[in-house]
């Protein structure tokens, strides 16, 4: 595990998600996105695998108009919701490298 680089492929998505107008086929954001989330796999901790697969799905749903309309809910936008989630596993993911990291383990006696 490379905890920098994975946290560095974190803020890179993040990035590029708040960059990138979703709703639509955005190949420029998807190629991004994905680099950034290949780089996550292979410097995330082994048990980040699931959170990431789960990850990659909601980028595949977000980036199509037509699969995020099933997700509107009351007043959101089914993006709005897909984003959410997204995020979500996307902190789940942070916090399972910063758990795993050896510097987690001496901040709790700083």
């Amino acid at each position: 595990m490379d905890a920098p680089k994975a946290l560095a492929a974190i803020n890179g998505i993040r990035a590029a998600m708040n960059e990138y107008t979703t709703g639509w086929a955005n190949t420029v954001a998807r190629q991004e996105i994905n680099r950034h989330v290949a780089v996550l796999r292979s410097s995330a901790p082994r048990h980040s695998a699931e959170k990431i697969s789960s990850f990659s799905s909601w980028m595949d749903i977000l980036f199509s108009a037509r699969k995020h309309q099933k997700y509107q809910r009351g007043g959101s936008s089914g993006e709005s919701v897909v984003r959410i989630f997204a995020l979500g596993d996307l902190d789940a993911i942070s916090d399972q490298v910063r758990e795993s990291s050896p510097e987690s383990d001496l901040s709790n006696f700083g």
